[in-house]
């Protein structure tokens, strides 16, 4: 059977909560021996019932069918996500219905982080994610980093600037993990990193590396980054 398509109300963006995010939520979404992979598919579950949602009540209908093919693992694994999800106040389940899925604390008009969706989609799942193998520990670290880049993205350089001392901070991603998480995302084409001038007292700034690294969500705005905007956005600052 071929997998559901995105469908055609799929926005090129979706809107995606980040008080839970900016309190350092990430941090509940730790690797546990048999049952990391649940905590992966449940960042990945969110991500999808996000660019689902309506964009006026935050509220998807999907199957539990659906959101296996689009996030490319087991209905088990769906289950095991929408109930992490739940218990962590993320979302709600059958408030409109039956197979509705809401965004916890959803408000159209203020607390979000435009979130891409409709480019990450071939064939009606997300490309990106059947490549995951809900295995392996460096998966789990790239989805707290995918949602920590979108949430500190700034909208007007289209670049999450934020140090290795910050990420640690805001997602409990072990300081040597985090390469490894960055490097996932950005071998499966979800986000590109480029190297910036370090900002004022920053932690390169007077030091032989006097350069940071930004990060740029794919399939979001690509038309806006320095290579467009004729700038070299060095006034963008370091979140956190």
């Amino acid at each position: 059977m071929a997998p559901p398509w995105a469908g055609p109300k799929m926005q090129p963006w979706a809107k995606l909560p980040t008080a839970w995010i900016i309190t350092d939520e990430l941090k509940a979404f730790r690797w546990k021996d048999r049952r990391g992979g649940h905590e992966t598919a449940a960042l990945m579950v969110l991500a999808i019932i996000a660019h689902h949602a309506e964009t006026d009540t935050g509220i998807a209908k999907l199957s539990y069918i659906e959101l296996a093919a689009k996030a490319g693992i087991s209905k088990a694994s769906v289950s095991a996500a929408l109930t992490i999800l739940e218990e962590r106040g993320l979302i709600t389940r059958g408030s409109e219905g039956k197979g509705t899925l809401g965004i916890a604390n959803y408000n159209p008009t203020a607390g979000w982080t435009k979130f891409p969706a409709r480019g990450l989609y071939s064939g009606g799942v997300v490309a990106a994610f059947q490549h995951f193998t809900l295995r392996n520990k460096n998966e789990l670290f790239a989805m707290k980093l995918y949602f920590l880049f979108a949430a500190f993205r700034d909208n007007d350089s289209n670049y999450a600037s934020i140090s290795y001392d910050k990420i640690v901070e805001r997602t409990g991603i072990a300081r040597e993990s985090v390469r490894a998480g960055i490097s996932l995302l950005a071998a499966n084409g979800l986000i590109h990193v480029d190297s910036a001038p370090a900002w004022p007292g920053g932690s390169g700034a007077g030091t032989a590396h006097p350069v940071h690294n930004r990060y740029r969500l794919t399939h979001l705005d690509s038309y806006r980054h320095p290579g467009t905007s004729g700038r070299s956005d060095d006034s963008s600052a370091a979140a956190g």
